[in-house]
């Protein structure tokens, strides 16, 4: 079942960097790490 799992992640992640710019990846990986470190600090979803 791993390996399945293993493929498709493989699989999905090849037809985006074939699809989408390298620089773009590179930009969503700097927000969505931007948007952990939000939420690991609770700077997100929580009542001010």
């Amino acid at each position: 079942m791993r390996n399945i799992s293993k493929d498709k992640v493989l699989v999905f992640n090849e037809a985006i960097y074939e699809n989408i710019d390298a620089e773009k990846i590179k930009h969503f990986h700097e927000v969505t790490d931007k948007i952990l470190e939000l939420i690991q600090q609770r700077n997100i979803f929580t009542k001010k």
